[in-house]
């Protein structure tokens, strides 16, 4: 597994940055790709390789401005990896990032803390 993933952000696509031995992980601006799932692919399988072998802390920071309802869909499959980890009693944290004017992200961030069962922080920026 490589320990660092970057994927460059673009308009339509986030910021990705997970570093495997710090056990840091970040999803940041706007997700719009035309096609969520191909975009997403490398970070499940990056994810999917770091379940096998993590670091004892993990924290994952998504500040995201904007996202459809297919990346949805991805950032929850993304949470549920982090739910499964959280379960074998690894220490995980998700800190969702809104901008006070964001009623939508905040909501949204709220939304999906109501459907998992892990450490999940909201925080105005």
């Amino acid at each position: 597994m490589e320990n660092i993933l970057f994927i460059e952000e673009t308009e339509e696509t986030p910021l990705i940055k997970f570093d495997a031995e710090k056990g840091l992980m970040e999803i940041s601006g706007r997700s719009l790709p035309e096609n969520a799932s191909s975009f997403f692919e490398p970070v499940h399988k990056w994810m999917s390789e770091y379940l096998s072998s993590p670091a004892k802390d993990t924290v994952m920071n998504l500040k995201l401005e904007y996202f459809n309802s297919s990346s949805a869909k991805q950032l929850m499959q993304i949470i549920l990896l982090l739910e499964q980890l959280h379960s074998k009693s690894y220490n995980v944290k998700i800190c969702w990032f809104y901008s006070q004017s964001d009623e939508l992200i905040e909501s949204r961030g709220r939304e999906l803390k109501n459907l998992v069962n892990i450490p999940f922080e909201l925080t105005q920026f």
